[in-house]
């Protein structure tokens, strides 16, 4: 199994420098490492490896040669989410603007929105679930911005090439699942 694994990881260095991009593979080595334990047996003595938890970026150091940063991917991941949801600053509430990256970055460290939002499923144009951000936004609106701030201002502020014509603008107006709108509300009560 590790030598098959190694030799996944050796496959994606070199599509990834033959491309000379650096874009993570998280998606096509999760595809092959499931048909990997599809294939493989499980016995006690085996480790298991736990998808969710592999998460792979290649990066350039200074020499220019490849190098395997596992923690690199959820932290770019987050960067992402956070300047995204930054583009809402002209519509935050004026006592909550210095603290609303701070409340995001706890919203993203929710053991239930982490399971979700890295997964972009089908979702064009993106790195994160931006339709699960936009639920959030939804869900949290009534606390953390202004009454005007609408699906639709809403929606031009964070997309601003389409705006209220994107497809996160329906997102804006749905609430999460049950289990992600528990534990923000449960988090919401904390931070408020």
């Amino acid at each position: 199994m590790q030598k098959k694994y190694l030799k996944l990881l050796r496959a994606a260095q070199n599509l990834q420098l033959a491309r000379g991009q650096q874009v993570p593979l998280e998606i096509k080595l999760e595809k092959q490492l499931r048909r990997l334990l599809a294939n493989r047996k499980v016995n006690r003595r085996s480790p298991m490896i736990h998808i969710e938890h592999v998460h792979l970026c290649i990066l350039q150091d200074g020499n220019s040669s490849p190098v395997l940063d596992p923690s690199n991917m959820r932290q770019h991941a987050d960067e992402v989410i956070l300047n995204y949801v930054d583009r809402l600053m002209p519509v935050v509430r004026k006592e909550l603007v210095d603290k609303h990256r701070q409340l995001w970055t706890g919203i993203l460290r929710l053991q239930s929105v982490r399971m979700q939002v890295y997964n972009k499923g089908k979702q064009q144009g993106t790195t994160f679930n931006r339709n699960l951000v936009a639920q959030i936004i939804h869900q949290i609106a009534p606390q953390v911005y202004l009454p005007t701030a609408n699906t639709v201002v809403m929606a031009e502020h964070l997309e601003p090439g389409k705006g209220a014509a994107h497809p996160v603008r329906q997102k804006l107006g749905e609430v999460p699942e049950i289990g992600i709108k528990k534990s923000v509300d449960e988090y919401l009560k904390k931070y408020f």
